[in-house]
């Protein structure tokens, strides 16, 4: 669950922040509900409930943890059983200090090819959306390799392969360390509009953060000699799918002080953000 508030924190400020006040020709600011849902084979489903909030405003933590949004009432209408409500569950990150809050049940597990209807009601107002989770496309090979510099020898890149179907497939792939870390690379998504029903082989950055990166010398995007790690690759929903891919643009332009503030594509009417499925397939390597 850490992973997931990780991935909330990442998105509410790379879209909605800037690490100055510059004048930019904007559009008029429109305060919305943002939904972050998803639902995967074999797990719970998370919804990350918060409010959007203004491109220039200053980020910090008040800011952060005042954008949560508390005490919706979320339902899950589940295929051949009865409708879970879902928990709103709050937890305080060991390293920065900051509280995070998600809704979750444990009675509903995702199973491939169900349809899943959310119902979000909050703020007098109710936001509905339905989730498919799509079949898992399997990693097929885990491997690593050296870093090309000998004299970095200890650190190692981590490849997969998958048989992409011939079918219109959307992808984000992550990584976890040792079972304790969980990494989403500058760019974790990648659709098969270039690979459609051929076998495609991707390096999975381990898209480490700063302080990190200088516990391992500087080096950045490579695992070293004695990790264990856990590759993530999800076939996911469209909605997901695009959503992410512009979360990593942004991700990727944030150094750009040109680039105008991004508006998520989502699949929910009336607010932002997805309500989506995914089919996830995990392997896991030991680097030697």
């Amino acid at each position: 669950m850490k992973n997931i508030l990780l991935a909330a924190l990442a998105t509410l400020f790379i879209l909605c922040s800037c690490e100055k006040e510059i004048d930019l020709n904007m559009p008029a600011f429109t305060p919305s509900v943002v939904v972050e849902g998803f639902i995967v084979n074999d797990m719970a489903p998370i919804v990350i409930l918060t409010n959007n909030v203004e491109f220039v405003a200053l980020a910090g933590k008040d800011l952060y943890e005042q954008s949560f949004i508390h005490n919706a009432v979320i339902t899950i209408d589940v295929p051949g059983s009865t409708t879970d409500t879902l928990a709103e569950i709050t937890q305080t990150n060991e390293t920065t200090g900051l509280k995070s809050s998600f809704y979750t049940s444990s009675k509903t597990q995702g199973v491939v090819g169900k349809s899943y209807t959310l119902k979000v009601v909050t703020g007098g107002k109710t936001y509905s959306s339905v989730a498919t989770i799509p079949e898992p496309v399997r990693i097929q090979e885990i491997w690593y390799e050296n870093h090309p510099d000998a004299a970095n020898d200890s650190f190692k890149t981590v490849w997969v392969k998958i048989s992409d179907p011939e079918v219109t497939n959307y992808y984000r792939y992550s990584s976890e360390v040792n079972g304790q870390h969980g990494f989403q690379p500058e760019i974790s998504t990648v659709s098969d509009k270039g690979f459609n029903g051929k076998d495609y082989q991707k390096a999975v950055d381990s898209g480490l953060k700063n302080e990190e990166q200088d516990m391992h010398g500087g080096v950045s995007g490579y695992y070293v000699i004695g990790d264990t790690v856990t590759v993530k690759w999800a076939n996911a929903e469209k909605s997901y799918y695009d959503a992410w891919a512009t979360i990593d643009f942004k991700r990727s332009q944030n150094q750009n002080p040109f680039m105008n503030p991004t508006r998520i594509v989502g699949n929910i009417k009336g607010c932002l953000g997805y309500w989506s499925g995914l089919g996830v397939d995990v392997k896991s390597i030991v680097l030697k």
